[in-house]
């Protein structure tokens, strides 16, 4: 039952990932002692998905979490009014990296419709000159037994949540000041039970990573581990 289990936190990675297709840049994992997350045990990901969350600095037009969420939210309520989500990130890329005010260009939200098993993932966009627009990556249909799963890992409303400027505030509080390749963040319910729900962050500075979780309601730092 444990093997099966994993396999399907697996599979879950990899539908969630794959909506990055080809604008994701791979990064490499950091080894800590930390409890894995959904996307930790999803490292056989493919390639071209991004296998890891971080965070950057970089500066440029963008949008905070919940300013991309109120673009998307109509589109899939409109979608599957019936639908939750499960993962909330931005790709692993230099190129599309989130600035000192919590803003990232991308924002990718993972949807799914439990009674009708429909999986989907949106993207916000924003282009230069601050416009923003949604579309749908990737849509299909789950097994039941992989449904039952992803629907227990649901998230809570975004708007219980911190805003993704405030997860900057924090981070910079903390040591994640400087970094040489800025990244993106994931959000998604912890594979352990009794962890908190938390924002995985981390920093590359040289040869150097900072490993940054925080506590997705509350704001507080849950976990900083220096590599």
């Amino acid at each position: 039952m444990k093997f099966n289990k994993i396999v399907l936190l697996l599979v879950i990675g990899c539908l969630g990932l794959a909506a990055c297709g080809e604008e994701a840049t791979p990064v490499s994992r950091s080894t800590t002692t930390a409890a894995p997350t959904l996307s930790a045990v999803a490292a056989s990901a493919p390639a071209n998905a991004p296998t890891m969350s971080t965070i950057g600095v970089t500066q440029g037009n963008g949008l905070t979490m919940k300013a991309a969420y109120a673009v998307v939210a109509p589109m899939i309520t409109a979608w599957n009014a019936n639908t939750i989500l499960v993962s909330v990130f931005t790709p692993p890329d230099n190129n599309v990296g989130m600035d000192s005010g919590g803003r990232a260009s991308q924002w990718y939200f993972e949807a799914l419709a439990p009674a009708t098993s429909q999986h989907s993932t949106w993207l916000v966009k924003t282009v230069s000159g601050g416009k923003s627009s949604g579309e749908k990556s990737i849509e299909d249909v789950l097994p039941n037994d992989l449904t039952q799963l992803m629907g227990s890992h649901k998230l809570p409303p975004l708007n219980t949540l911190i805003d993704s400027d405030r997860l900057m505030e924090v981070a910079r509080e903390n040591g994640g000041t400087k970094s040489d390749q800025p990244l993106g963040i994931r959000l998604e319910s912890p594979a352990k039970e009794g962890d908190p729900l938390a924002f995985d962050l981390v920093f590359y500075t040289g040869d150097q990573v900072l490993r940054l979780r925080i506590d997705a309601q509350s704001g507080k730092l849950v976990e900083n581990v220096k590599g």
